[in-house]
């Protein structure tokens, strides 16, 4: 049994964000200019009680996306790359 959660606290008056992944999961920032993966990965939920934790911070500018799915999805999605960055594409094509 494993457990993946993350926390995302955002200032909608900024933008300023930051994430922080127990478990994996894949979550990527898309722009106007493209996008990028935030590396969100850690130590499973509730594991080990000395856990350390990173966080991403990031800025969300109008019109940009925060794209976040479990593991399930990445695990998906990196069996068939191609068609997943082909989404990416389209997906900061409608931005």
């Amino acid at each position: 049994w494993r457990s993946t959660m993350s926390l995302v606290e955002i200032d909608p008056a900024t933008g300023q964000g930051c994430l922080c992944t127990a478990g994996r999961g894949s979550s990527f920032l898309i722009t106007t200019n493209g996008f990028r993966p935030l590396a969100t990965s850690g130590p499973l939920l509730a594991t080990q009680p000395d856990a350390v934790f990173s966080v991403e911070r990031f800025t969300l500018e109008p019109r940009d996306v925060l794209l976040m799915f479990s593991p399930l999805p990445a695990k998906i999605i990196q069996q068939s790359a191609h068609e997943f960055n082909e989404l990416l594409r389209t997906a900061h094509g409608l931005l």
